[in-house]
């Protein structure tokens, strides 16, 4: 049973204050959301380096698994990548820019190239350079074994 003295104990929110503490954090955002937006940058960029190293391995896995060369085409004009051989595709979104550095016999042109991978999983090896704004991140295509890894670029 309630009692009298019992039921004003168990006291809540009243809408005033909870009306005050919703506005105290609707402020809050509003300042955090500047800075929040300076990490986005950083994230897109991690975020296209991710997809295409999974490419180049789509690729490479390519030619492992049908024991025949494939090559990874990269086009650094048009910020376009392809391959016919494992049916890859992609492009970089248009506030970034690209660079390669491939092995000379791999080169088609200013600025563009191609990764071949061999069956036992080699390659030519290749650098690709991924920036936006200030940042960047290196993708390395290891010619040994045909890893790729994801680093910041050395000053």
């Amino acid at each position: 049973m309630w009692s009298a003295g019992r039921a004003r104990r168990q006291r809540g929110f009243t809408l005033v204050e909870l009306i005050v503490v919703l506005g105290i954090v609707a402020m809050i955002m509003l300042l955090a959301l500047p800075r929040l937006g300076d990490l986005a940058p950083g994230q897109k960029l991690r975020a296209t380096a991710e997809e295409l190293r999974a490419d180049i391995r789509r690729v490479r896995n390519a030619a492992l698994a049908e024991s025949r060369e494939t090559v990874l085409m990269i086009d650094v004009e048009s910020g376009t990548w392809h391959s016919a051989v494992s049916n890859v595709r992609g492009a970089l979104p248009a506030d970034m820019e690209l660079a390669i550095t491939v092995a000379r016999q791999e080169r088609t042109g200013e600025g563009a190239g191609g990764i071949r991978f061999y069956p036992d999983g080699t390659s030519t090896g290749a650098r690709l350079t991924l920036g936006r704004g200030e940042r960047a991140l290196l993708l390395s295509v290891d010619w040994f074994d045909g890893h790729v890894q994801i680093a910041a670029p050395e000053a």
